[in-house]
């Protein structure tokens, strides 16, 4: 028999002797759970003595050996599995990109602070050619597009300009189209940098409830949205570049339309100079309503395969007595239905420690695994 003490915050009192089996930890209402055999216990991630297993997720893996202390590098320790290469920003705010089966290790673009590895379920990005938009696939009515004139977040000479013309009294903007779906949830973002125009524009413009569009300003980071959509949201990527994202719920299935307008400080309606605009790239469209690490693309869409992070555990392990602590940084809603970490038996005297993200993405900054070593 397997004999964790999982620490129940309901009762105050450790649980013993639980039966052979999975076990699942999930975040609900935020408080992580045990659900063993169907069975759910509280659990209060508590860590008072020092652990045989201490991994800081982009540094360095800490273990005891039965006989030592060795530091280690995580990927050295770690098994990575994802069937595709996947973007993440580094220390420097680039966005880089990950080989397949290869750990992300991201951090927050403005503060450089390590905020773990990525551990995420799969997505895509609905959206062709979501960096050329000088593409025919992108629409340019009373606007034009400048291709290759400003370093993007990837270090390259990818930037665009979108650059409205002389028209008067009207929008100035690029659009495209794709298959809507009655009941989904879009999340829609783009990266935008102020140029003689600060102030970007994105909506959802057909199949979807009226005012669903957010106005926000590069220089301020101030958003004005309007009343169809769920959510909006701004995050700075450093060197004045903005992540723009909205989000809203289609209303019917058909044709829709998402648009990119330029808007002068007062309104998307108004007469053009022929040279001013606003840099933009990386568009990303998703049938979710948060919005994942981006997915570049050419001409298909383009499918990020999810993360799996597993390590099975050997000397550190004590198979007849242990305890299981979790420390943990999630960006997801505070209660979901889906396991972030899952503990199964391996082969004697080892186990299996899993870190999984089935639904939204996960940072795991850290994973204790205390187990009582035998004398």
């Amino acid at each position: 028999m397997t004999n964790f003490n999982i620490y129940s915050s309901k009762f105050g009192q450790s649980t013993d002797d639980l039966p052979e089996g999975e076990v699942n930890l999930y975040l609900t209402n935020e408080r992580i759970q045990a659900v063993i055999d169907s069975n759910t216990y509280n659990v209060e991630p508590r860590i008072s003595i020092e652990p045989t297993l201490s991994t800081q997720f982009g540094k360095s893996n800490t273990r005891y050996n039965g006989e030592e202390w060795i530091t280690e590098p995580v990927t050295d320790t770690y098994t990575v599995t994802r069937a595709s290469t996947a973007t993440y920003v580094d220390a420097a705010g680039r966005i880089r990109t990950a080989a397949v089966n290869k750990p992300r290790y991201t951090f927050n673009p403005e503060t450089g602070e390590r905020l773990g590895s990525l551990v995420e379920e799969q997505r895509t990005n609905l959206v062709s050619w979501s960096e050329d938009f000088d593409n025919a696939t992108w629409t340019k009515t009373r606007a034009s597009i400048t291709p290759n004139v400003i370093v993007a977040l990837d270090g390259n000479l990818t930037g665009d300009k979108l650059v409205e013309d002389s028209s008067t009294n009207t929008a100035h903007h690029v659009n495209r189209t794709f298959s809507a779906t009655s009941g989904t949830t879009y999340t829609l973002t783009i990266y935008a940098k102020a140029a003689e125009r600060s102030i970007l524009v994105i909506a959802f413009a057909t199949q979807f409830p009226a005012n669903s569009f957010a106005n926000f300003n590069l220089l301020t980071r101030a958003i004005t949205a309007g009343g169809g959509l769920v959510s909006s949201s701004v995050t700075s990527m450093g060197n004045g570049w903005y992540r723009c994202s909205i989000t809203s719920t289609a209303s019917s299935t058909a044709t829709a339309t998402i648009v990119h307008y330029l808007n002068n400080g007062s309104s998307i309606l108004y007469t053009g100079d022929g040279i001013s605009g606003i840099y933009i790239w990386g568009t990303q469209l998703e049938a979710s309503s948060t919005p994942s690490p981006y997915t570049p693309t050419q001409a298909t869409s383009v499918t990020r395969a999810s993360d799996a992070v597993s390590r099975v555990l050997g000397d550190e392990f004590n198979p007849s007595e242990g305890r299981v602590g979790v420390e943990r940084d999630v960006a997801i809603s505070p209660s979901h239905t889906k396991p972030y970490m899952r503990l199964s038996p391996h082969t004697a005297p080892s186990l299996t420690v899993s870190l999984l993200r089935v639904q939204h993405h996960l940072f795991i900054k850290s994973c204790f695994i205390v187990v009582t070593m035998a004398v």
